[in-house]
């Protein structure tokens, strides 16, 4: 026995002193496995909860633990912490001071983005503001301007006189008339692409705009003498040069018959601007606590109602509703409205956008669901243009100096040989992550790319790794390090913020989807989290290779959150209840299951999930729910009328109507994700 002690004493002192190696077959690793496998010899490595639904692309070949552990700290942004030097026990956590540094980065670029949309949202009351003061007025305005930090000296000096110049235009205009008549200007446009639409030379620009007015005399429409005395002035003796810009070369000369008509628009269009700008900006003062734009990035979707009284005119006029479809009233009737304001941060295929929508669902006490909604603020963001990281030069220099020698450096690499190098067959493939992991695997390139927005909102074809990044919204650039292909994040404090389940979907998809694995899959998700699925994308495609077979599965967020929500309801059964149940639904009966008949609590976690998701329950999936969304008084006895149906594996939602019949499906669902998997060699 002692010679056997002796033995195991001799081989841990053995394997301590031995470099201890590493490696990562080409796969999707949560960073729950990824401690796993660091977990070599002695060492023992956790992973700490907050990084457990993470995921990384990782292909690393046989390295020692350290060379390993600094690979995946710098790639991952995360640090391997020990927690016991004795028991050799470490914990996998995020870093600290990225942490740190995100936030701020987040909480810096969400002030800038409100800036300028605030600057955006008051232009040109902003200048007609200024024209009151006259030259310190123009100097305070571009002093406001120069949050543009991309504008250069030349370009802002050009700004100057533009707007001088714009200002002198302005300064005579009879805005207040122009206002007033805001309906006939709508008119005087309706009727112009009325003709348009009937010409047979719609290219002759010129020509049409002499035939229309010919037929549409200005003098019909109600103008006031100031108006029409100003265009005249315009075309008569105007800045030549300054109304080619404004009307952008559409009219051959200040004296033809196309200036006219022209600069006429160009007065209704302003007075109009200036005041849609009032008007959205008292509105945007009611609800700007909760859709600013900070909130926006952390949320999603943020929503808000609110019951005001405005005129009806304000109302027509938020609408551009000239011709009286939706407000009907007299333009001076106060009306009552209850108002839900939306805003929104996703990516798209442009970028990151920012946007405010407000949206009529009340009106002098009627429920309405036909008013399209009015977009208070938008705004696109788009790190591989000038702009967007230009936002945080003044306040973050060095993120900012950094993001553009790491962007100079990418550039190179994507003229490389091995980057360049064509794939065996063209990829109709978006994420990015895809096409990293299959030129890894072809070209057998060691990678580590965390998985960040990895959810697809449009395929497109690309026959290299270097054309996968040409449509690319969001700043993920290339680099290199000790051999390895790393792809960093460089907008981490806005691709970080949502909890996104990765790991647990990662498993759902490489499972049965038995009713246990959806269990699992509920278990270890939240209803918060679901609601990030449903919000951030259309379709997902997701490649989560395993060994040698690469699983690939395109399913709608919809299916996912239906499934997730009969799992809720039925894990909420009592057990007997439940297992009668799901005895009926191996038996492929067909079962229904009305939610009164639910317990109390199920019933009300079922109405605070619906609330909670209602939002982002936006695509076309629900467009035969949306409708009851926002009816308050009949929201409870609504959710109350629903039926569970399930029926040869299909998960259904339909109504019960007040004769006992039940509606058609407003909601389809089923446990079984739609996949195959292809056969790879490992490489």
């Amino acid at each position: 026995m002692r010679k056997i002690g002796l033995l195991v004493g001799i081989w841990a002192l053995w394997t301590a002193a031995c470099p201890q190696s590493v490696r990562f077959p080409l796969d999707y690793y949560s960073f729950a496995e990824i401690a796993q496998r660091m977990s070599v010899g002695d060492k023992r490595v956790e992973c700490a909860p907050a990084l457990k639904q993470r995921l990384a692309l990782v292909h690393l070949r046989s390295r020692e633990w350290q060379q390993v552990r600094e690979l995946l700290e710098s790639a991952l942004e995360v640090r391997f912490r020990p927690l016991n030097e004795e028991q050799n026990r470490w914990v996998l956590e995020p870093d600290p001071e990225v942490a740190r540094r995100n936030l701020r980065l987040r909480e810096q670029f969400a002030q800038r983005v409100q800036k300028s949309q605030e600057l955006e949202n008051t232009f040109i009351s902003s200048l007609l503001e200024a024209m009151k003061q006259g030259e310190a007025g123009v100097e305070q305005l571009i002093s406001r301007w120069e949050i543009d930090e991309w504008v250069d000296s030349e370009a802002l000096q050009q700004r100057r006189e533009e707007t001088r110049a714009l200002l002198g235009l302005l300064r005579d205009a009879p805005i207040a008339n122009a206002k007033r008549n805001w309906r006939r200007y709508f008119q005087l446009e309706a009727d112009y692409q009325a003709f348009l639409d009937e010409s047979t030379d719609a290219e002759n620009a010129e020509a049409n705009i002499q035939q229309f007015l010919k037929t549409h005399p200005l003098s019909r429409y109600g103008f006031s003498e100031q108006e029409l005395q100003w265009v005249q002035q315009q075309v008569a003796s105007g800045d030549r040069e300054l109304w080619k810009k404004i009307l952008q070369d559409s009219a051959s000369g200040l004296d033809s018959a196309a200036a006219t008509l022209l600069i006429t628009l160009f007065l209704g269009r302003t007075a109009r601007a200036q005041a849609l700008e009032e008007i959205q900006n008292s509105l945007l003062k009611v609800f700007q606590a909760e859709v600013q734009p900070l909130n926006c990035i952390l949320q999603g979707a943020v929503e808000r109602e609110q019951v005001l009284t405005l005129p009806a005119e304000q109302l027509a006029l938020l609408l551009s509703d000239w011709n009286r479809t939706y407000i009907t009233q007299p333009d001076n009737e106060l009306l009552k409205v209850r108002l839900g304001v939306m805003g929104e941060w996703s990516l798209t295929t442009f970028g990151y956008t920012y946007g405010v929508q407000v949206q009529i669902r009340s009106l002098a006490g009627k429920y309405r669901n036909d008013i399209p909604p009015v977009t208070l603020r938008f705004g696109i963001y788009n790190f591989f243009s000038d702009a967007t990281p230009q936002l945080l030069k003044k306040v973050e220099p060095d993120w900012y100096n950094q993001f553009r020698a790491a962007l100079q450096q990418h550039q190179q690499w994507l003229q490389s040989d091995i980057v360049q190098r064509p794939f065996r067959k063209e990829l109709s493939l978006e994420p990015l992550i895809e096409s990293v992991r299959v030129w890894a695997y072809e070209q057998n390139q060691e990678v580590i790319m965390e998985a960040l927005e990895v959810f697809a909102r449009q395929s497109f074809i690309a026959d290299s790794l270097a054309k996968s990044w040409r449509r690319l919204s969001s700043p993920q650039l290339l680099e290199q390090r000790q051999g390895v292909w790393i792809v960093r994040h460089w907008a981490p404090f806005l691709a970080r913020v949502r909890d996104y389940p990765l790991a647990s979907l990662r498993r759902l998809c490489r499972s049965q989807q038995s009713y246990s694995d959806w269990r699992r899959f509920y278990q270890e998700t939240s209803s918060t989290q679901i609601r990030q699925l449903l919000h951030d994308t259309n379709i997902i495609i997701l490649g989560f290779t395993k060994e040698s077979q690469v699983f690939e599965f395109s399913f709608n967020p919809a299916e996912i959150a239906g499934a997730w929500l009969i799992t809720s309801v039925l894990e909420g059964l009592p057990e007997n209840q439940r297992s009668r149940m799901l005895q009926a639904i191996n038996r492929k009966d067909t079962v229904r299951m009305p939610v009164s008949s639910l317990p109390a609590q199920v019933q009300q976690r079922l109405r605070d999930t619906i609330l909670l998701w209602r939002p982002v329950m936006s695509n076309s999936d629900f467009e035969k729910i949306r409708a009851q969304l926002y009816q308050a008084d009949t929201f409870n006895s609504w959710i109350a009328r629903w039926v569970f149906v399930m029926r040869d594996n299909q998960w259904s939602v339909s109504v019960l109507e007040p004769n006992g019949e039940l509606s058609v499906e407003i909601w389809q669902f089923s446990y079984e994700l739609d996949g195959y998997p292809e056969e790879r060699d490992e490489p």
